[in-house]
C-alpha cells in the first residue's frame, strides 16, 4: 500500500471507513506529517454521512510504533509540544472500542 500519501482513507458501501497509516518502515511511528494528516483524515470522514464506524489500522503488520523519535531528535520541546497536539474536530463523540461506555449501540465514533 506504499504510496507518497502515508495516510489513506476508504469508505466502504456498508457504512465504515478505514484510515491506513502507512509507514511500515519506521513501524507506523508518529511524526508531525502522520499527525496531520491523521487529524485531517478524521475530520472529513467524521463530516461524511455515509460513514457510520471509522476503523484505524497501520500497514506493514504494524499498527503504531508510538511517537517518531527520530524526528524529535532535532526538535526542542517547544517545537514538537503544540505540533504534537494535533485537535480533532468532530461532531461525533471519539471513544476507542470496547470503551465501558460503550453498551450497545450508540451513535459516535470509536476508537
Amino acid at each position: 500500500m506504499t504510496s507518497t500519501n502515508p495516510v489513506h482513507q476508504q469508505i466502504h458501501t456498508d457504512g465504515y471507513a478505514i484510515i491506513t497509516l502507512d509507514r511500515p518502515e519506521r513501524r507506523n511511528a508518529l511524526n508531525l506529517e502522520i499527525k496531520q494528516l491523521l487529524a485531517e483524515a478524521v475530520e472529513a470522514l467524521a463530516g461524511d454521512p455515509r460513514v457510520h464506524a471509522l476503523v484505524i489500522t497501520g500497514a506493514g503488520g504494524y499498527f503504531v510504533a508510538g511517537t517518531d523519535i527520530a524526528e524529535m531528535r532535532d526538535m526542542t520541546p517547544t517545537q514538537h509540544g503544540p505540533a504534537n497536539r494535533t485537535p480533532v474536530r468532530s461532531r461525533r463523540p471519539l471513544r476507542k472500542a470496547g470503551d465501558r461506555r460503550d453498551r450497545g449501540l450508540r451513535p459516535g465514533w470509536r476508537l
